[in-house]
């Protein structure tokens, strides 16, 4: 058996392979890699399949039309309204913004793809009621002619 000193020593130098070759992994897959999220884009138009429209710009200004949001308890499409025209968005989070206009609110969300923390734009998700929207969520496609 060897000098502790040694042992310790070959004991690194294997860490430091198997690490190395894990971080190869990691970027050949594009898995383990931390990126920036891509930037909200601006002047894109997303539209549903029921005339609901999101279009953002600079300055966190934009335009929607039709958008639903839950105006009272719980998350009833009965007591739903809708936002159209000029609001107000700020991000709140990497893929999620809030959209405002007055009193009412609503969350978008950017499609997260299948490998950790993608953030997609070309698909959004309107919540009407927030984290308590479940099936009522709405998605938007980003209109490529748009």
């Amino acid at each position: 058996m060897g000098r502790p000193s040694e042992i310790l020593g070959g004991a690194v130098l294997r860490s430091v392979v198997a690490w190395g070759a894990a971080a190869s992994l990691c970027l050949v897959t594009a898995g383990c890699v931390e990126q920036d999220a891509p930037a909200v884009p601006i002047g894109e138009l997303w539209e549903g399949d029921n005339g609901e429209a999101v279009r953002l710009e600079d300055g966190g200004v934009g335009v929607v039309e039709a958008i639903p949001y839950g105006s009272g308890e719980g998350c009833d499409p009965e007591a739903f309204r809708t936002m159209s025209g000029d609001i107000e968005w700020e991000t709140v989070d990497d893929g999620e913004l809030i959209l405002r206009q007055g009193d009412a609110e609503v969350t978008l969300r950017a499609d997260r793809g299948g490998f950790g923390p993608d953030i997609i734009w070309r698909d959004v998700f309107i919540g009407p009621c927030g984290d308590a929207s479940g099936d009522r969520t709405i998605e938007l496609t980003m209109n490529e002619y748009g």
